[in-house]
Parts: C-alpha cells; sequence; structure tokens
C-alpha cells in the first residue's frame, strides 16, 4: 500500500526533473521588422549568428527567436556607436553627435554594449543558457539605475531624448525577455511602461511596432488590460492620421485579443481573431502564437465547446506546418498548449492537442514528456487515452528513442493506479526491448504492490518466472 500512496510523489519529482531540462516559455513569434534596424547591422557581431537559427523545413527565413532580437539590437548600438566614434576621429560634419550627448548617456549605451561583447551559450533553437542568467541580470539592472539616474538629473527634460532609441530598444528587451523566475518578474513590466510614459511625455512617444508590442504585454501583465485595448486605438488613429494603413503587426494583434480577454470580453477577443483571419490585409499577421493566445483565453472564459477548441487546433496546425516556421517554434507552441490544457484542468483537451500534433510528425522536447506526466499524476485522467497517447509515442520512431527509463516508469505507475495492470505490463516489454532504457526493480514494485492488495499471489508469481527467465 506504501508503494502505491508514494508513487504520486515519485512521478511528481520526475516531472520536475524533465521539465528542469529545459525553458518551457518560448515566444519565437516577434519579428524585428518595424523596429528600424538597418540590414547592415546584421554584418555586425556574425560570430554567434549561427546559435540563432532553427531547422526549417524549406527555404524561407525562419521565425525570430527572442535571442536573435537582442541579437540584432545589440549589433545595431554597436554599428551605431562606431559610426560615431569614426565620425568624430574623422571631424566630420556629424562629430558634434558623440561629443554632444550628456555623459550619463555615454555611461548608459557603454553598459547596454556589453549585451553584444560577451559570447552568451545558447541552445540549438537560440535561447540562452541559464549559467550566466545572474549576470546578465545584474547587468540589467546597473542598467535601469543608469536610467533612473538620467531621470533625476536636474537637466533630465534635455539629455533623456538624447538616449538613441536602439539604446531603449535593447534595455526594453533585456527587461521583457528576463526569466520568469527573476524575483524581479512584475517589476520590470512595471520599468517598461515607466521608460515609454516618460518618453510619452516629453513629446516623443516610441511607436516602433516591435517595442510597442513589449509596452502592451507589460500592462497586460500588471493587469491593465483596459489601458492596452486604449493604447491600441490611439496607435491605429495615430497610424491613420499619418495616412498609413492601420495594419496591426502580430505581436501588438495578440496583446490586443490578450486585453479583450482580460477585461472579460471573450466574445470581443474571438471576433477580433475571425476578423483577422479572414481579413487579406492580416494574412502575414496570424502566428501561431496568436493561436495560443486565443485557445488559453476560451479555456480561461470556458466559452468555446471542446470540439470547437480541436477544430481551432487543426488550424494551428495547418499553419505549423509552412516552411516558415523551424521544429522549436512547432515543439514551443505544442508544450504551450499542452501546458495550457494541463493548466485549466482539461486532460482529454491535452491528449488529444497531443495526439493530433503526434500523428502530423511534429517534434517534441523532453518538456513535452513533462507536461504528459504532470497530466497523468491525475487521477480523472483516463486509462485509455493516456494509453492512446503511449501507442503513439511509442509507434513513432523519433519519440519511442527520447524515452527514458523515468517516462516509462511514470506510464506504468499510472496505469496501476487506474486498475489498468494489462497496459502496465505492455510498457514493461516496451522498456525491455528498448535500446537504451533499462528495466530496474522499481519499475515493477507499484504492479508487484498492486498483486499483493488484490490476493494475486499466481500473477505475482509469474512476472517474477518471466523477470528471472529473461535475464
Amino acid at each position: 500500500l506504501s508503494a502505491l500512496h508514494t508513487g504520486s510523489d515519485a512521478v511528481h519529482r520526475t516531472v520536475r526533473q524533465l521539465l528542469a531540462s529545459e525553458d518551457r516559455r518560448q515566444e519565437p513569434e516577434q519579428s524585428i521588422k518595424g523596429t528600424d534596424i538597418s540590414s547592415n547591422a546584421r554584418d555586425v557581431g556574425r560570430r554567434r549568428a549561427k546559435h540563432s537559427a532553427g531547422r526549417s523545413n524549406g527555404t524561407t527565413a525562419p521565425m525570430q527567436s527572442k535571442h536573435l532580437i537582442r541579437q540584432r539590437f545589440a549589433e545595431k548600438l554597436e554599428l551605431e556607436y562606431q559610426g560615431d566614434l569614426k565620425a568624430l576621429e574623422s571631424a566630420t560634419a556629424d562629430s558634434d553627435c558623440l561629443a554632444q550627448r550628456h555623459f550619463l548617456v555615454r555611461e548608459l549605451i557603454s553598459l547596454l554594449r556589453r549585451f553584444n561583447n560577451t559570447d552568451i551559450p545558447t541552445t540549438a533553437d537560440g535561447c540562452r543558457i541559464d549559467e550566466h542568467g545572474s549576470d546578465e541580470t545584474r547587468l540589467v539592472e546597473a542598467a535601469w539605475k543608469q536610467y533612473c539616474k538620467i531621470k533625476q538629473h536636474p537637466g533630465a527634460i534635455e539629455i533623456v531624448p538624447q538616449i538613441p532609441l536602439t539604446s531603449l530598444g535593447l534595455l526594453i528587451c533585456e527587461l521583457n525577455f528576463m526569466a520568469d523566475s527573476n524575483n524581479e518578474y512584475l517589476v520590470r513590466f512595471t520599468r517598461i511602461v515607466t521608460i515609454f510614459r516618460d518618453f510619452s511625455l516629453l513629446g516623443r512617444p516610441i511607436t516602433a511596432p516591435l517595442l510597442f508590442s513589449m509596452y502592451l504585454r507589460a500592462l497586460n501583465k500588471l493587469g491593465n488590460s483596459q489601458s492596452v485595448i486604449q493604447e491600441v486605438n490611439d496607435y491605429k488613429s495615430a497610424m491613420l492620421e499619418q495616412n498609413s494603413d492601420a495594419v496591426l503587426s502580430a505581436s501588438i494583434m495578440r496583446q490586443l485579443i490578450a486585453a479583450y480577454f482580460g477585461t472579460h470580453n471573450p466574445g470581443l477577443a474571438l471576433q477580433t481573431f475571425e476578423h483577422a483571419r479572414s481579413d487579406p490585409r492580416y494574412a502575414n499577421s496570424i502566428t501561431p502564437h496568436i493561436y495560443t493566445t486565443v485557445i488559453g483565453g476560451v479555456l480561461r472564459s470556458r466559452c468555446m465547446s471542446t470540439a470547437m477548441l480541436v477544430l481551432m487546433i487543426d488550424d494551428l496546425l495547418e499553419l505549423l506546418q509552412t516552411p516558415v516556421y523551424h521544429d522549436s517554434v512547432r515543439t514551443g507552441v505544442l508544450n504551450e498548449l499542452l501546458h495550457l490544457a494541463n493548466k485549466h484542468g482539461s486532460p482529454i483537451l491535452l491528449l488529444e492537442i497531443f495526439e493530433r500534433f503526434a500523428s502530423r510528425d511534429m517534434p517534441i522536447s523532453y518538456t513535452t514528456f513533462g507536461i504528459l506526466l504532470h497530466s497523468a499524476c491525475g487521477q480523472e485522467t483516463d486509462a485509455r487515452l493516456l494509453h492512446r497517447v503511449y501507442q503513439l509515442l511509442v509507434s513513432k520512431t523519433q519519440m519511442y528513442e527520447q524515452l527514458s527509463h523515468h517516462v516509462f516508469a511514470v506510464f506504468i505507475n499510472s496505469f496501476v493506479r487506474q486498475d489498468r495492470v494489462d497496459y502496465a505490463l505492455m510498457v514493461v516489454r516496451d522498456l525491455r526491448d528498448h535500446a537504451s532504457a533499462q528495466l530496474m526493480p522499481q519499475h515493477l514494485s507499484h504492479i508487484f504492490a498492486y498483486y499483493a492488495v488484490h490476493g494475486m499471489a499466481s500473477q505475482s508469481l509469474g512476472l517474477l518466472h518471466q523477470m528471472i527467465n529473461s535475464d
């Protein structure tokens, strides 16, 4: 009995180990387009560009990872800085540009340049490895304190406008992309809002679409969804006044939809989403992460049936299979959907999502296993549905090869807990045949405990006999 009762704790430990192996959150849908980053800046710092490239099914360039967005801003900042130095050395007409900047602004630029002067190790999909996380956080903190010094200077009204947009952009990006586990999770969003409002008061509003979307995200994270809606309306009005087509970028559209859900208006959120999908002007603005925002809002508000959600997921899968999205995006979207379904208590939808992704040979990661196993901890998970998922895993070579003995153990324990020892024994047979995962006594302990509780001595002896003969 004690073995059965402690099974859930073992599952939770396994899940924590798996989830610790990689970042769960990925936001690769944002594009640098619209931030006034020149193509020439791409020639600076190429030594790290290869770390940012994901695998793609076609020749189209993959969507930008958050590391690549950071890198582009850092490269642009370095290019501008080197240009200022050359102008100063050659005593051209533009040589006063650097000299006229206040020393506090020059110190801020020097701090921000350090983001591009240190090689930061990354994973294959361009995400930064956390081993330098604390140093990076301290650097962001130092840049923020320098910005505050500029604000507090008696001549701030003249000094603050001297900060280049590229420098502001890099600081905002670093605040936006700080790890969710950071102690100042909400403080960083407050700082982003502060920067935008400072420049708005100075009559120099920041309107670059990528940076503006980060401002909207900060407002949403702070619970100011109504402010997001107002800001987007003002933004669209300004675009119309400039005779510009008021077509919102993908990242802005995503935050607007999130704001409608945040104000408990799911009908308007879905209406906005459907309008964008049917409007040819938004053909390139609907990204997978807009879908995940909509699906997450629907799960929170419970305003759509599971059948309708599954149809939306099928549309999302069609989009993900286009060549523009590389494998890291596909895996990230899958993990995000699984996390949302698990978080909002929809195990049936979770398994349906996984089954649909796996049937189309979408790539998975250990985080995928972790979320699936976390769901398996729940007693309400239907054993037959879980068995369907297991069969899908072992039928796909790429997935089967990634199975570890920890994953096999959780499936065995979950099936035993739901009185399906026949399924558990099937997993044991697969584990014995696996190329790398090893069958250990712990894998059988729950089965033997189940036999003992139910007085099934003959089955227990039969299983023991099989294990002895197989050695």
